[in-house]
Parts: structure tokens; sequence; C-alpha cells
């Protein structure tokens, strides 16, 4: 995954939106690093998009409580066969 320091390169360079990929949590079913989209977060003011492990309605509400400014979740629950976007 890249740092947070690429992303503000990122956002310095004039981007103001990012989707972020959480791969590690996709192939173990839940959040793995969620450490970095809180250091990313808090370092860049980039509109984020977060996918990647998110499984459960607890799983959106936690990241939606710790991080407001996302602007989508993107999430797959195969239990209850639901895809979809959260967000706006």
């Amino acid at each position: 995954m890249v740092s947070h320091h690429r992303q503000k390169e990122f956002e310095d360079a004039g981007l103001s939106r990012l989707h972020l990929v959480d791969l590690d949590g996709a192939k173990a079913g839940a959040i793995q690093n969620l450490k970095v989209l809180e250091e990313i977060a808090t370092a860049t003011k980039l509109q984020i998009d977060f996918g990647g492990g998110v499984k459960k309605e607890q799983d959106i509400k936690e990241i939606y409580k710790a991080f407001p400014k996302l602007k989508f979740i993107h999430f797959i629950n195969k239990k209850c066969k639901m895809a979809g976007y959260i967000g706006g």
C-alpha cells in the first residue's frame, strides 16, 4: 500500500479524490489496514473512496464514525447477497 506521504504528493499535484482498496482486507474478509486509512484521512484533505474487507454493517458504521469525510465505502456481503456503495 502507498504511504500517506505519497498521497500528500498526489494532493499537492491537484488531485482531490483517492480510491483506496484494502487488498489484505479483501483477501482476509475483514478490514486489515484501518490504520493506513486513518493516516491518509488525517494527513490529507483528499475525498476518499474506501473498500476491501468491508463485510458487515458494523464495519460501515465504525468507518464512518472514525472518518466522516469518506465519500464512499465499497462493500460486498455474499451471505446476504449485497454489494454496493454507501456515501455521497
